[in-house]
């Protein structure tokens, strides 16, 4: 045959058809791929949230009731106005903490988890109420200071203090008007975490 020829037919072999090409494994894996969590809606708010979380120095006086609710600005630990050096806490024995959820929730309930450095030194579960949730604890000394803070090695950060971080987390198990907990939600709409850092000093 004529090599034009030759050329032509061959061509014509190659332009004949196309066939699609068979998807590959890391194809059929994309396929297979459910939508993105539709268990979060697009937009939905957080369903719960740390309203107020603080520790204070914990003394109970003869004939005194011991303190209840909320920690009051002025007894704070984390405000750095301990009169220890540099605003650290001082001579602190007890600690008492408290925690406040807020959630849309109104049938549920909340746990609570408070650390101290990498140690877990509380959890309670709460019912939610009127949309919110409390936690509240005393903390002896050998309970707390297990989590201080390893001692700095440089020396511009060597201070006449210890510090520690106080962390508290909650995870919401929601009955109505949505059911959602971490079951079944994802972990950053049902749950919250806040922390700060303390220091304290002690002497005469």
């Amino acid at each position: 045959m004529h090599p034009a020829k030759v050329m032509l037919a061959a061509l014509a072999l190659g332009c004949a058809r196309s066939v699609p090409a068979t998807p590959g494994p890391a194809d059929a894996r994309l396929a297979a791929r459910p939508a993105a969590d539709a268990s979060a809606p697009s937009g939905q708010p957080a369903l719960v949230k740390i309203a107020a979380f603080d520790c204070e120095k914990y003394e109970v006086f003869p004939n005194e009731a011991p303190p209840k609710g909320l920690i009051a600005p002025g007894a704070s630990i984390r405000a750095w106005k301990g009169g220890g050096p540099y605003g650290a806490n001082w001579n602190v024995e007890e600690l008492r903490c408290v925690a406040r959820a807020s959630t849309p929730c109104v049938e549920g309930k909340v746990l609570f988890t408070l650390r101290v450095g990498q140690h877990v030194v509380a959890e309670r579960e709460t019912a939610v109420s009127k949309g919110a949730a409390e936690f509240e604890v005393v903390l002896p000394s050998p309970i707390w200071e297990r989590g201080y803070d390893s001692p700095p090695k440089a020396e511009a950060l060597k201070l006449p203090f210890k510090t520690a971080g106080f962390r508290v987390q909650v995870a919401l198990d929601c009955e109505a008007p949505t059911k959602a907990s971490l079951r079944d939600w994802n972990y950053r709409f049902v749950v919250a975490d806040e922390a700060f850092v303390a220091g304290f000093a002690s002497g005469e």
